[in-house]
């Protein structure tokens, strides 16, 4: 089953005294689209587009989608091309960040393996206080005296 194409509504809206330009598959739709403020988020979805005022003789914008606003505002003209010396202080930065980063991180992968083989020898330390033997010895167990997980 096919669905129904939207059409461009145009809602009076006699209470607000408001004019709403509306992308919508029905009259109802577009309605709501009003009432609740749904935005268009693309030229090609549905919602609002504009928010009009009735006046002479023509209608003034009180409000409009955020694509329209962008379309119609003139381009950003782009950042200045950084120098070879800023592109090489910036090279220098990020190569510092990385060693940093990597320093970090053997540091803690050094720390976890400690920790890894403190809680090993503790938990074959229970084991052979409690004379059992588990059959998967690196798992967490824990000490029936305190309570904690090792």
């Amino acid at each position: 089953m096919a669905r129904a194409r939207n059409r461009f509504f145009e809602i009076h809206d006699a209470v607000k005294g408001l004019i709403f330009e509306a992308w919508a598959g029905n009259e109802k739709e577009a309605l709501q689209f009003g009432r609740f403020r749904v935005w268009a988020p693309d030229k090609s979805h549905p919602g609002l587009r504009r928010i009009l005022r009735p006046s002479d003789p023509w209608a003034v914008l009180v409000e409009e989608a955020n694509y329209l606003t962008a379309a119609r505002e003139p381009a950003r003209p782009r950042a200045a091309t950084p120098s070879a010396a800023e592109l090489e202080q910036r090279a220098q930065q990020w190569s510092e960040q990385q060693a940093a980063e990597k320093a970090a991180y053997v540091r803690r992968l050094e720390a976890l393996r400690v920790d890894q083989a403190e809680r090993r020898e503790r938990r074959l330390a229970l084991d052979a206080r409690l004379g059992r033997h588990r059959p998967i010895p690196s798992l967490p167990t824990q000490d029936p005296t305190t309570g904690t997980w090792i």
